[in-house]
C-alpha cells in the first residue's frame, strides 16, 4: 500500500512563503516547479507496468528527489533566520526532514516497493 498520497506542495509552499512574509528574492532554486516535476515522475513511475518502463522514470525521480532535498535543506537555513516562519518551516519539514517520513521519503519507499513487484 502506498505511503505517499499525491499532494500539491507547490501551492502550499507559495502560500506558506506569503503568510510568513518571505520574499521570493530569497529563494532562487525554484522549488515549486521541482515539486510539480517530482509528483509527475512519481505518478508515471507508479503507473509503469514493466521494469523497462519503470527504471528510467525511477532514476529521474531519485535524482530530482535528491535535488529537492538539498534545496529544502538550504531553504530551511534561510527560513530559520526569519521571524514568523512557522508556516514555511512546516511545509519544508513535510517535504523533507531527516528522521521524518516526509514527501520524498514516502515516495522513495513507494517506488522501492513497486520495483519489487514489476515483471520484466
Amino acid at each position: 500500500m502506498a505511503k505517499y498520497t499525491e499532494h500539491n506542495f507547490h501551492d502550499e509552499w507559495v502560500k506558506a512563503k506569503a503568510s510568513s512574509g518571505l520574499s521570493d528574492k530569497l529563494f532562487k532554486s525554484r522549488l515549486g516547479s521541482k515539486l510539480d516535476q517530482l509528483n509527475t515522475l512519481y505518478r508515471q513511475a507508479m503507473a509503469a507496468q514493466t521494469i523497462k518502463a519503470y527504471t528510467p522514470l525511477a532514476k529521474k525521480h531519485t535524482t530530482l528527489a535528491k535535488t529537492v532535498e538539498d534545496i529544502v535543506d538550504a531553504y530551511r537555513t534561510i527560513v530559520k533566520q526569519k521571524p514568523n516562519n512557522k508556516a514555511a518551516m512546516d511545509v519544508l519539514n513535510r517535504i523533507h526532514q531527516a528522521g521524518y517520513l516526509g514527501m520524498t521519503a514516502q515516495m522513495k519507499d513507494d517506488l522501492r516497493d513497486k520495483s519489487g513487484k514489476l515483471v520484466i
